[in-house]
């Protein structure tokens, strides 16, 4: 997660649309771990998303569910 890596001491809110998704298989570390959207509403005003079920690289594993989320989230124009 980005939030791992960058100092948001210094980072103002974010304000832009974001919508995440993030693995919850088995081995989701990230689903486990963390309360995702917690974490980044914190640091976003405009936050989405949810866990989809797959490994690790959701576009290669689960393409067509990565799909449909993003259209609900952008619209389908």
């Amino acid at each position: 997660m980005l939030a791992m890596f960058v100092d948001f001491s210094q980072v103002r809110m974010l304000v832009l649309w974001i919508y995440l998704t993030w693995w919850s298989g088995a081995k989701g570390f990230v689903h486990r771990s963390y309360d995702v959207l917690k974490v980044w509403r914190e640091r976003a005003r405009f936050v989405e998303g949810k866990a989809l079920d797959s490994g690790h690289f959701l576009p290669e594993e689960i393409p067509l569910e990565v799909y449909k989320e993003l259209i609900q989230f952008y619209g389908d124009e």
